[in-house]
């Protein structure tokens, strides 16, 4: 069985579980992003090899500036195992015909 504990201080987008140090947090924006970069890059040195340049907060930062556009939004689902990011989820959001498409 699974139980949640939810910090106070967290903002609705967090999600903890207390005993094994798991933290989920949706983040919502480009000055997010870029505010992850040093816990990003160390995850990519920690990640398996080879590495693939396109899973780099680099590339993606450049691809987000060049690309992103004011139609649609960036939301970055991260994890964290007892304080150390171990999970990146990136996905764009764009609003068609009144619904959001991920």
């Amino acid at each position: 069985m699974v139980t949640t504990y939810t910090n106070p201080t967290a903002s609705a987008d967090t999600v903890e579980h207390g005993p094994m140090g798991i933290r989920i947090h949706v983040l919502k924006g480009v000055k997010e992003f870029k505010d992850l970069r040093a816990e990003w890059d160390e995850l990519y040195k920690r990640a398996a090899k080879p590495h693939h340049v396109f899973q780099s907060h680099t590339f993606l930062r450049h691809w987000i500036e060049c690309y992103l556009g004011d139609e649609a939004r960036l939301v970055v689902i991260c994890g964290w195992l007892k304080n150390q990011l171990a999970m990146v989820w990136p996905l764009v959001i764009r609003r068609k015909m009144g619904v959001d498409i991920v």
